[in-house]
């Protein structure tokens, strides 16, 4: 055989071989495009490399006013960034110039309630000729309760509850979004409305912060007393079950084939039909659990005017006959969900600042205490490519190695005065996505 036919058959089986590549990064079962709140869920965004160190204009690769406050975070979803603001608008942001390209308000109007009079309204309010007409309809509508806004307290201990906290999630091709107000849309990329529905409204005045989950071929909603399975593709509730609504964000699992949601006060049910398969997975309300293989961590603070029951965390085993709880723990904790990350537990903790806990056997590994006391801190440790990052609601992020001893990298800073940064960040390749009341923010080396 001649060098150039050798040649050409090595050429034709490296081409074989980058298409089924490709196919299976791209197309194939392993490629997994679905992100929304703290990336998959957990935090961890290991292929990512960001910078370690910025300011408010060092690695500032960009900084982009936002229409509105939010506690939402940012997601990327290729060159694209979404976030929300309040009340219900969602804002598509260019990943790589910061230019807003389109958003997207959703009122009442837009939804299609059961309730036959406010169906009606609706269509009486689109039909008016003039505003003599709308303002008589105005009144009509203020007499039905599918127009009032739910009740949120407003600021307490200076966090903002508001209606636009839940994270848009995406597979990568549709973007979803809930509100507090009670509306779901689905977007294509590009800004067109896939669909919009409303739901039954919060029931809480803490306002409604749980993000939207993607699993099994569901998008999983817990919301007004029911946690939903929703058809992607129209909107529409496949089923539904009674549960309190929590306001941590459900997470994504396995048990045997089945893909499975556990939610923050510990329920374990199949995305796929919602058949429940465990309860006691964990003790919470507030904060979402961890997720590793088989294990779950999460925090026990279900009970706040008990001060040892809110300073718990907890790690059980899931199996197809239930949840078993391994150990029990009462380290302090927070407000922020953990990270786990080489069997370590990474905790942000009110007032004490960070607690870390192995993960086998829930004994501390060791505890710093940050300057500058946080009464309440809510944005999420996350983890990315080598290092660990801890913010903090005023801006400030703290940026360790990973281990069992504490090793500072970096402290930095990226609210002006007057601002907060609640959200948890969203890292793609070698930038960092930070969504503050004000602003979007993208760090990234220049």
């Amino acid at each position: 055989m001649s060098r150039l036919v050798v040649s050409a058959a090595r050429y034709l089986v490296a081409l074989v071989a980058l298409a089924a590549l490709a196919a299976t990064v791209v197309g194939g079962e392993s490629a997994d495009l679905r992100v929304g709140w703290r990336g998959d869920g957990t935090g961890s965004f290991p292929d990512a490399n960001p910078p370690t160190k910025w300011s408010a204009s060092d690695n500032v690769r960009w900084k982009t006013a936002m229409p509105g406050r939010s506690n939402a975070a940012p997601i990327v979803v290729g060159d694209r960034v979404f976030t929300c603001t309040e009340p219900s608008t969602l804002v598509c942001v260019g990943a790589n110039d910061g230019k807003v390209q389109w958003s997207d308000a959703l009122t009442f109007f837009d939804g299609k309630p059961e309730d036959a009079e406010a169906l009606a309204l609706i269509a009486k309010w689109k039909n008016a000729a003039s505003e003599t007409e709308k303002a008589a309809v105005r009144k009509d509508m203020l007499r039905n309760d599918y127009f009032e806004m739910p009740p949120v307290m407003g600021e307490h201990f200076g966090f903002h509850f508001e209606y636009s906290m839940p994270t848009p999630t995406s597979d990568g091709k549709t973007v979803y979004v809930v509100y507090g107000t009670c509306m779901v849309a689905a977007y294509t990329l590009d800004g067109q409305r896939r669909w919009v529905r409303a739901m039954d409204k919060p029931s809480g005045t803490s306002g409604y912060a749980a993000s939207p989950l993607l699993a099994g071929g569901r998008l999983i909603i817990n919301m007004g007393g029911n946690v939903h399975g929703i058809d992607p593709a129209t909107g529409a509730t496949v089923w539904k079950m009674p549960h309190k609504e929590c306001y941590g964000s459900p997470v994504r699992a396995r048990i045997g084939d089945a893909e499975v949601v556990v939610l923050p006060k510990g329920t374990v049910f199949r995305a796929s039909d919602g058949g429940k398969l465990a309860d006691q997975a964990s003790t919470n309300y507030y904060q979402s659990a961890i997720v590793h293989g088989d294990r779950v961590f999460s925090m026990r603070n279900d009970n706040f005017s008990d001060e040892d029951a809110a300073a718990r965390m907890m790690a059980t085993r899931l199996a197809p006959s239930g949840a078993t709880k391994l150990w029990d723990t009462k380290e302090p904790s927070g407000y922020s969900s953990p990270l786990f990350l080489d069997g370590l537990l990474y905790v942000s903790v009110n007032k004490h600042g960070l607690v870390v806990i192995d993960a086998d056997t829930g004994q501390k590994v060791y505890s710093k205490k940050f300057p500058g006391e946080i009464a309440e801190n809510y944005p999420c440790i996350a983890h990315a490519g080598a290092y660990v990052f801890i913010p903090t609601q005023n801006g400030r992020t703290w940026v360790i190695k990973p281990g069992r001893d504490y090793q500072e990298v970096a402290v930095n800073q990226v609210c002006e005065a007057g601002d907060q940064m609640v959200g948890a960040p969203f890292f793609s390749g070698s930038r960092l996505y930070l969504r503050t009341h004000r602003f979007l923010v993208c760090i990234g080396a220049r």
